[in-house]
């Protein structure tokens, strides 16, 4: 048996797969004079139509989401860098000695901890450190020369943050969209089918004509649901 329902459990590339398939049997016997199953194209080219313009959209979106998380990542290893620099600008002004006020008071936990973050939480470590650079006199001379740095990389993170909240928000409306159309794909799959039936019972052309219009079912599906053969009935005993 044909495929004429669209499970909401198949992917995006498999329904397009199957709405290709009916538009393109319905246009092969348009082009051979049946204006009566021409009647039934130009809806579903509509809805296809819309399914086209949405994969394309599909596309741009995950690449966009793509470049918003790599994006974090980059604007976390920057931030890192500029924390790393400042933590041994720090270290060394305070002779190598982690112990010191002047080192403790920016770097009260190793380095290696502090940049152990995410970029989110990373933003909030970095701020805490800048803040405290900002209010130190002892630390004048390293504020003047890392403020800016951290700063920038600070608002460089925050930016990926945005334009990654941003993709994420994206990506979920687009597939409410492709729920939207799913509904509506199946919708115009019974219409299709609907009518079909009708010019099949009109003509006398039975199951066949109206099963060639919708792609077969896979050939493990078929053989799943195909009855189990009968076994050989035993010899008559002698």
């Amino acid at each position: 048996m044909a495929l004429k329902t669209l499970r909401n459990t198949i992917g995006f590339d498999e329904i397009l797969s199957r709405l290709h398939f009916t538009y393109v049997a319905l246009g092969l016997c348009s082009d051979d004079g049946d204006t009566d199953v021409a009647a039934l194209l130009p809806p579903f080219a509509k809805l296809l139509s819309r399914w086209n313009d949405l994969d394309k959209e599909r596309s741009a979106q995950a690449l966009a989401t793509v470049r918003a998380n790599a994006l974090c990542k980059r604007r976390n290893m920057q931030l890192d860098a500029a924390l790393t620099a400042l933590h041994h600008a720090t270290l060394a002004l305070a002779g190598q000695d982690r112990k010191s006020a002047l080192f403790s008071h920016l770097f009260p936990r190793p380095l290696s901890e502090l940049s152990r973050p995410a970029l989110e939480g990373q933003l909030k470590v970095v701020a805490a450190i800048v803040e405290r650079l900002s209010q130190s006199e002892p630390h004048a001379a390293l504020k003047k020369a890392h403020d800016k740095p951290l700063r920038e990389a600070l608002a460089a993170g925050e930016a990926a943050i945005k334009e990654r909240t941003k993709q994420l928000a994206a990506a979920a409306e687009l597939a409410r969209r492709i729920d939207v159309l799913w509904e509506d794909g199946n919708t115009a799959l019974q219409a299709v089918e609907g009518g079909l039936k009708t010019l099949s019972a009109k003509r006398r052309l039975g199951r066949d004509f109206v099963e060639s219009f919708f792609p077969d079912r896979p050939a493990s599906a078929r053989s799943a649901k195909s009855p189990k053969p009968l076994e050989p009935a035993p010899a008559p005993t002698p």
